[in-house]
């Protein structure tokens, strides 16, 4: 079974640009967000059509996980999961799991500004680019 995430790419691509700028200048002074920016979004679409290619093939494979539903409900998310992947739900999963998550909250950040216009694109520009992904998956 394959567990396919998906989130607004005006969220995913500065994440993943930040991400890898971060990664960059441990190694590097000569971080270029505009250029990090412009692999994932060449990148990205490539992989979710090889990844619509692969589910077309294999449409049952497929468990689709909603970033927004795994944040916002993670213990209902993760028992839709166990349930569609037919892994058995017991009431000592729930409480590992519970146990879990209370010894590993998440981490209070701050908050993660998505300005695309940093790495030189917009947002409409952007979701132009990911329209077909957006609506397939309603992100």
């Amino acid at each position: 079974r394959i567990l396919q995430t998906h989130r607004d790419p005006a969220k995913v691509v500065p994440s993943a640009v930040r991400i890898c700028a971060a990664v960059r200048s441990a190694y590097s002074d000569a971080v270029a967000l505009p250029e990090i920016a412009q692999l994932w979004i060449e990148v990205l679409p490539a992989m979710l059509d090889r990844a619509q290619a692969t589910r077309e093939r294999a449409p049952d494979r497929f468990v689709d996980v909603y970033y927004d539903a795994l944040m916002s409900d993670t213990m209902r998310e993760v028992r839709r999961i166990y349930e569609a992947l037919e892994v058995e739900w017991s009431l000592e999963t729930e409480r590992r799991m519970l146990r879990w998550l209370e010894n590993h909250p998440s981490p209070k950040r701050a908050p993660v500004h998505h300005d695309l216009e940093a790495f030189g694109w917009t947002r409409e520009r952007l979701l132009e680019r990911f329209a077909a992904y957006c609506k397939r998956f309603a992100v």
